[in-house]
Order: C-alpha cells, then sequence, then structure tokens
C-alpha cells in the first residue's frame, strides 16, 4: 500500500502526536468530570421521588411496560 503525500505529512508531522495527546487528556478530563458529577447525585434520596414526577407530568411511564393502550 503506497502512503500519500498527505498521508506521508500526518506521519510525520510532530504535531500530531501533540493534538492526539491533548484529545485523549480532554476525553479523560470529561470522563472524570462526568463521574465525579455522577458520583455527586447517587446519595441523593430525593432523585427517585423526581424522576417520577417527571415522568407524571409528561403523562408516560419510565418504561415501555407500564404503558396502557
Amino acid at each position: 500500500m503506497a502512503v500519500t503525500p498527505k498521508q506521508e505529512q500526518i506521519i510525520n508531522d510532530p504535531l500530531s502526536e501533540q493534538k492526539t495527546k491533548a484529545f485523549n487528556t480532554t476525553s479523560q478530563n470529561s470522563k472524570a468530570i462526568f463521574l465525579q458529577q455522577a458520583s455527586a447525585l447517587s446519595d441523593d434520596s430525593s432523585l427517585c421521588d423526581l424522576r417520577n414526577s417527571i415522568y407524571q407530568a409528561r403523562g408516560r411511564s419510565e418504561t415501555d411496560d407500564d404503558v396502557s393502550s
């Protein structure tokens, strides 16, 4: 398989590795933030009532099994 000039430029681009590392770091940071936020809510006892009231306001159940035709 021949390497095109554009592919060769990407392979030899010293910033490519930095860009990849920056993307991976950003992705890891996003994941860490998400997990931190999720764990902050894990002990909240009001979430079940909140979720139920949201579905009730929407006029439907949380699962399709509870829907009556």
